[in-house]
């Protein structure tokens, strides 16, 4: 008997064959949010797509800071930096609030 893993549609994380919820708290259903070892493979093959198509653009965008460094002045380009990391660590705090709201939201159902 092969053992099936349980995918989280929500965050897309494979769990254990026993698990009766996912980390971000979605539930599974008692029969369902199974994957057979192709299916698995399949969706391991995708996340390892989506790395290296990650892998790519970060690498795009250092060449293009460089770049831009190059004709703007290091000083200019850090500045704009610094305000897409504040950007960044903002978006990313708000998408944990709503994740979080929406976990107690489905554990209050």
């Amino acid at each position: 008997m092969q053992k099936e893993y349980k995918y989280c549609p929500k965050c897309h994380i494979i769990n254990s064959p026993d698990a009766k919820s996912c980390e971000c708290g979605y539930r599974f259903a008692s029969d369902g949010g199974a994957l057979t070892d192709e299916e698995l493979s399949a969706v391991l093959k995708k996340k390892k797509r989506r790395k290296s198509v990650a892998s790519l653009i970060i690498t795009a965008l250092t060449l293009a800071f460089f770049a831009l460094a190059y004709r703007f002045g290091l000083i200019v380009l850090l500045v704009a930096l610094a305000f897409a990391a504040v950007l960044l660590l903002i978006a990313t705090a708000a998408y944990k609030i709503k994740n979080e709201i929406n976990k107690n939201r489905s554990e209050d159902d």
